[in-house]
């Protein structure tokens, strides 16, 4: 294509243009070319150690603490719960709650809607990481702490009080970093000052700590904690040692990421038609994952299509790193994280949540991402059963999907285009289907969701003649009366939709009758990601667009040939 057309094709796409990488699907873990790492022996003779530390990122809203007793707990939040934590051993592990939710540790007291809606709190939770392991450094090494509850409060959060403030005079500061988001110099210089007083200490110990082995975790907005986690750590190297100990990231798993921080990259982002989400902590050079990184594990949503939700590849520019695996599952962001309680949306629905438990989508990523680790070296202690366990209805179900679909490489628009086809040709007896019948609580949402998916099909169907398009909504929904000047008949209402909306509609009204089986599968199985979310926010982009997708930029950018990207890394 020539300069002068690219030029011109640049002007008339969005900014927001989705990408065209394509995922494979696998019905087993995708653990071939995993890089096995484990400690060298350690000499016990001449005080020798070494340290292997788990950190767990968690995503959005999603606590532990609040969501175990519920089988609501996410992939993150079990995988952490077999990481052991033997520190005569020289094993730790961290789990660091998801933004929105309460995290005690860095002073956020309450849950917060700034958190779930912007990010807020994001920040905090890196520097409390990295906090955390100097301090497991520390321990380890001369057994004693580097900081104390209230100098990690202090450091995390803006918040004082008489303790914290005095806290942090022990550390000659007389506030924390949290003014420190966008100014990399002035953190990297506290930090490259701690992580010097700490060398010197290690050096004067009798203990030796011989390396430190890094296992990180994360989804969602935890999975861009997670990568930026892994890019400041990095930074504060030298020679690949830290503290004067040299230190390894053995392993990166990670669960559909996604940045959306700061004002324009989540709620506010749908108001201004725009997906960046790459402000402060998540700027995208910090989200690339490093060569250094011995291995990265990308498991991500086929069928995510909230526009506060675009994906973070771990490609930059269509280019798979090396050390990377990147595959596609079916379902949503939290079919794909975990995070679903059982019975929430009409799905796993059962009198004994803890068996109902295996039925959901998201137990078969979780596994495949224990496997991939433990591949690696991780030390998790493996499990098939509890909470690891995954229904033989749905390990049936899920070979039956691949079966149909098949395993060809392809867009995450066409991975969609199954279920956005089934969801038009069920829109008239949605309320028959089985997960709307069975949901109690949130069968509202789900009917209100799928009122929204017509009534946007009608505006677009019948682009500024709004007679037709309240004849269109009034047939479909079968509902008696309509007010022609409701909002949703409002053509100007139009301005909201993606560009690729009309041809989405398209493709789904013109798609063959969807396979039954494929059909049971989404009925059965595939959360409404987007019902969901309607609880606390209705996004007026609604379902008819694609996902978008960022390739290590601020910005989506053109495939290197304009329609397909290279793809062999991400397969192999």
């Amino acid at each position: 294509m020539g300069k002068n057309r690219l030029r011109r094709r640049r002007r008339l796409m969005s900014e927001d243009q989705l990408l065209t990488s394509k995922y494979s699907v696998t019905l087993t873990a995708p653990n071939h070319g995993i890089n096995p790492y484990c400690p060298a022996a350690s000499d016990a003779t001449d005080c020798e150690t070494a340290l292997q530390i788990g950190l767990f990122f968690d995503g959005t809203k999603n606590s532990r603490e609040s969501d175990a007793g519920i089988f609501k707990d996410s992939n993150i939040a079990r995988l952490a719960s077999i990481y052991p934590i033997e520190r005569n051993l020289g094993l730790v592990n961290f789990y660091i709650n998801g933004v929105g939710t309460r995290f005690a540790e860095i002073a956020e007291m309450d849950e917060s809607k700034f958190g779930s809606a912007f990010g807020r709190g994001g920040y905090a939770r890196i520097i409390f990481g990295i906090l955390a392991l100097i301090n497991a450094l520390s321990i380890k090494g001369t057994g004693a702490v580097t900081y104390t509850a209230e100098q990690i409060q202090g450091l995390c959060s803006n918040k004082r009080s008489d303790k914290v403030q005095s806290a942090l005079e022990l550390l000659g500061r007389d506030r924390g970093l949290m003014d420190y988001e966008d100014d990399d110099t002035a953190r990297e210089n506290f930090f490259f000052e701690q992580v010097k007083i700490l060398e010197e200490k290690l050096a004067a110990s009798k203990v030796k700590l011989k390396e430190c082995i890094l296992d990180v975790f994360g989804f969602s907005r935890g999975a861009a904690q997670a990568r930026v986690f892994c890019s400041w750590i990095e930074r504060l190297t030298i020679d690949d040692k830290l503290a004067g100990v040299p230190l390894t990231i053995r392993f990166l798993g990670i669960f559909d990421t996604v940045a959306s921080a700061g004002m324009m990259g989540s709620v506010g982002s749908t108001i201004v038609n725009s997906t960046r989400g790459h402000s402060g902590w998540a700027r995208a050079k910090y989200l690339r994952i490093s060569p250094k990184i011995k291995n990265c594990v990308h498991l991500v949503a086929m069928h995510e299509i909230r526009k506060n939700f675009p994906l973070d590849e771990v490609s930059v520019a269509g280019i798979l790193p090396s050390n990377c695996r990147e595959f596609a599952y079916p379902g949503s962001h939290s079919d794909v994280g975990g995070g679903y309680a059982p019975g929430e949306l009409g799905l796993a629905c059962g009198d004994d949540p803890a068996t109902v438990d295996a039925q959901k989508l998201s137990q078969i990523p979780l596994r495949h991402m224990m496997q991939c680790a433990i591949a690696a070296g991780v030390p998790l202690r493996p499990s098939t059963e509890g909470r690891f366990a995954i229904a033989p209805e749905l390990e049936k179900a899920f070979q039956t999907f691949l079966s149909i679909s098949g395993g060809s490489p392809r867009m995450l628009s066409e991975w969609m285009a199954p279920y956005m086809a089934w969801r038009w040709q069920v829109r008239g007896r949605y309320d028959q289907l089985g997960h709307v019948s069975r949901a109690k609580a949130d069968q509202k949402f789900l009917v209100e969701s799928n009122q929204q998916l017509i009534t946007d099909a009608g505006r677009m169907r019948f682009r500024g003649d709004e007679e037709l398009a309240r004849r269109f909504v009034h047939t479909a929904r079968s509902t008696k009366r309509f007010d022609l000047m409701h909002p949703e008949y409002r053509q100007e209402e139009l301005a909201s939709f993606d560009p690729e909306a009309p041809g989405v509609l398209a493709a789904a009204s013109a798609a063959a009758p969807v396979n039954p089986e494929l059909a049971a599968f989404f009925d059965t199985y595939v959360h409404d990601s987007l019902a969901g979310f309607r609880k606390d926010y209705v996004e007026n982009t609604g379902y008819w667009r694609h996902r978008r997708c960022f390739r290590g930029s601020e910005n989506p950018e053109l495939t290197q040939n304009d329609a397909e990207p290279s793809t062999t890394a991400r397969t192999a």
